[in-house]
């Protein structure tokens, strides 16, 4: 639909502020409670700055949350939303996990652990999910039904967190990375539960995945050239 193509090649901020407002709403109603955090604008030698000001803002740039008690605050109102788009015109958005979706935010910093690569590793042995995956800046998300499974944790030294319980959020489609690349809906399938394969992969297997918030500049790996698109 019109509405959804900011999925793929546009911004949230850079929709008009109608559109802006139904692709929310749909986002809300589709994956659960949303609320606004700062965006990030473009500087004159053409990189990426959280629109906070802050110039200490480095790690949380684009993320960071626009209004006190977020977890609360977060909603699926319309009018809520569209006050907020009225309000923060160059907004990124977070949905709160653990309402409708549950997420893997498997990451794939330079120098640092693939949780990308586990991932695929992981899927090449126990078959490949079905279900909604979305592009980071820096690594994929995928969604899960909430209550299925994945739980509110960090494992650093596999790149893997979990998003769940209310206690998280993660940035919706739509918005835009401090690296300027869009966070986008990459394969698009009914939600499914967490598999108890992965839940077992990351809590038993790896005694040190520990309850735990949003993390993330490489190219993804191609899904198709894995089996996985």
């Amino acid at each position: 639909s019109k509405e959804e193509r900011y999925m793929y090649d546009t911004s949230l901020a850079d929709l008009s502020l109608p559109e802006r407002i139904k692709t929310l709403i749909s986002l809300s109603r589709r994956f659960g409670p949303v609320f606004p955090t700062y965006g990030v604008i473009l500087t004159p030698n053409n990189s990426w700055k959280c629109e906070c000001g802050d110039p200490a803002c480095l790690k949380s740039a684009g993320k960071h949350p626009r209004i006190s008690r977020w977890n609360t605050a977060a909603t699926t109102k319309e009018k809520q939303i569209a006050d907020w788009c009225i309000q923060y015109p160059r907004a990124n958005w977070g949905i709160v996990a653990g309402w409708l979706i549950d997420i893997g935010d498997f990451d794939a910093k330079p120098g640092k652990p693939n949780g990308v690569l586990t991932m695929a590793a992981w899927e090449a042995i126990h078959g490949v999910l079905s279900t909604v995956r979305v592009a980071t800046g820096t690594g994929i998300h995928v969604y899960f039904k909430a209550g299925s499974g994945m739980q509110e944790s960090n494992n650093d030294r596999l790149g893997i967190d979990g998003r769940a319980d209310k206690s998280g959020y993660v940035m919706a489609p739509g918005s835009r990375h401090q690296n300027g690349r869009i966070y986008q809906i990459i394969e698009e399938n009914e939600l499914s539960a967490c598999p108890a394969w992965l839940t077992e992969e990351l809590y038993q297997n790896q005694p040190d995945t520990k309850s735990g918030s949003e993390r993330e500049s490489v190219e993804l790996p191609n899904w198709r050239a894995l089996g996985m698109a």
